[in-house]
């Protein structure tokens, strides 16, 4: 009898034993998850990280202002900020010329004048102007005696077909009587007066266009500017 009371005795020592090995695991496992916060105690989720790495300064692309220039009263532009078209030559021969090179009108006319008569190789430019009102239109061009006008006239081998958006076809003058150097000249001739080219601009945007006229013309560069405003510089 007293064995068997001693057995039962080891058999409860034992079941407790087992117990408190159970709430000491139970108790551990608690404690991890206190020192392991999950995202929900932290206050912080994938949304909000996602809407920092947003909040960044923005890209080129971004800050590129779209809307026409408020104001603005004068454009200048290289005539090679274009590819040539043929048969515009591009060259960069002759010195004194402004940015990179400059377009030759080669010798395709075979008449007695050197004239082309249609307007076939046009350069197509657009531009913006933030102030409506009358324009100066001048372009930078020269003259050599070379080719088809070693020997021409004074008033040969100066001048190129210019066209304003959806006006006509107008001749304009490289300066008469200069040959061998680079000038500016504002001049053309509507109805056959060689006048100052003056043309009426809303603000926004235009297109200029210019086809080869005279044999041997050669052309650098083109401004436009608001009439009683300094003219644009290269």
């Amino acid at each position: 009898m007293r064995q068997f009371i001693f057995i039962i005795f080891i058999l409860l020592v034992a079941c407790d034993d087992s117990s408190d090995g159970e709430i000491t695991d139970s108790m551990d496992t608690d404690s991890m998850d206190i020192d392991s916060p999950n995202e929900d105690d932290t206050g912080i989720s994938d949304d909000d990280e996602s809407d920092d790495s947003q909040d960044t300064e923005p890209t080129e692309a971004d800050s590129i202002d779209t809307e026409e220039p408020t104001g603005l009263t004068g454009v200048y532009f290289e005539v090679e900020s274009i590819p040539p078209v043929a048969p515009w030559v591009e060259e960069t021969i002759y010195d004194d010329y402004s940015g990179t090179s400059y377009f030759r009108w080669p010798d395709v006319a075979d008449n007695s004048n050197g004239i082309t008569a249609n307007q076939d190789a046009a350069l197509v430019y657009e531009f913006s102007v933030g102030t409506s009102g009358t324009y100066l239109v001048e372009v930078r061009g020269r003259r050599d005696h070379e080719g088809w006008c070693t020997d021409a006239a004074d008033d040969a081998c100066n001048d190129v077909w210019v066209k304003m958006d959806d006006g006509d076809w107008i001749k304009k003058m490289i300066k008469q009587g200069t040959w061998g150097e680079w000038i500016w000249d504002g001049k053309w001739e509507p109805g056959g007066s060689v006048i100052t080219t003056e043309i009426q601009l809303n603000a926004g945007r235009h297109t200029y266009r210019i086809s080869g006229r005279s044999n041997g013309v050669k052309i650098d560069a083109v401004r436009i500017y608001l009439q009683g405003t300094i003219a644009p510089q290269i």
